[in-house]
């Protein structure tokens, strides 16, 4: 037969509580440690990905400021050391441009003091001297066209990398 009897029971709060507040305890600190070794790799991974813009940045400007034998030496093998190659060969190829440009000022000039030896083919010599001139400085202005669009792609590109540069300093 049932007696519809309610047996209960009284438990001390502390008793149920203090095993999980360690638990709670243990849990939090595991986060702790795991929260500060996730921000130390993203600092050092965020400055090992910096460090090579910087640098690459700074050639740039100097590269702005005139000085055309400054090299960017990267020796990344990713696409911020291929960015450093292709500077580098860019700041090459104005070098030789501007090369160029001199020794044919040199060729004009030489070839103008010639000229000016020869009065007898005075005439022919002016007109032929006149067409060599002439591509000359089409070829010489198409130089400096190609030198100034070299010039403020990388003016534009070191902009984009200064604010690149910027937006990785303030993510840190």
């Amino acid at each position: 037969e049932k007696m519809n009897w309610i047996v209960g029971g009284i438990i001390d709060y502390t008793e149920i509580n203090n095993p999980v507040r360690g638990l709670v305890y243990r849990i939090v600190g595991i986060g702790l440690i795991i929260l500060l070794g996730a921000i130390g790799f993203v600092i050092v991974f965020c400055s090992h990905l910096t460090k090579p813009i910087i640098q690459l940045v700074s050639s740039m400007n100097e590269a702005k400021e005139g000085n055309l034998a400054i090299r960017c030496h990267l020796t990344n093998k990713d696409e911020i050391g291929q960015m450093g190659d292709v500077f580098n060969q860019m700041l090459e190829n104005i070098g030789e441009l501007i090369s160029n440009i001199k020794n044919a000022s040199l060729q004009v000039g030489s070839a103008a003091s010639k000229l000016a030896g020869h009065s007898k083919d005075a005439s022919s010599t002016a007109e032929i001297t006149a067409q060599n001139m002439a591509s000359i400085t089409a070829g010489a202005s198409n130089q400096a066209i190609e030198t100034s669009n070299t010039l403020e792609f990388s003016i534009n590109l070191g902009k984009k990398l200064d604010r690149l540069a910027q937006n990785t300093k303030e993510m840190l």
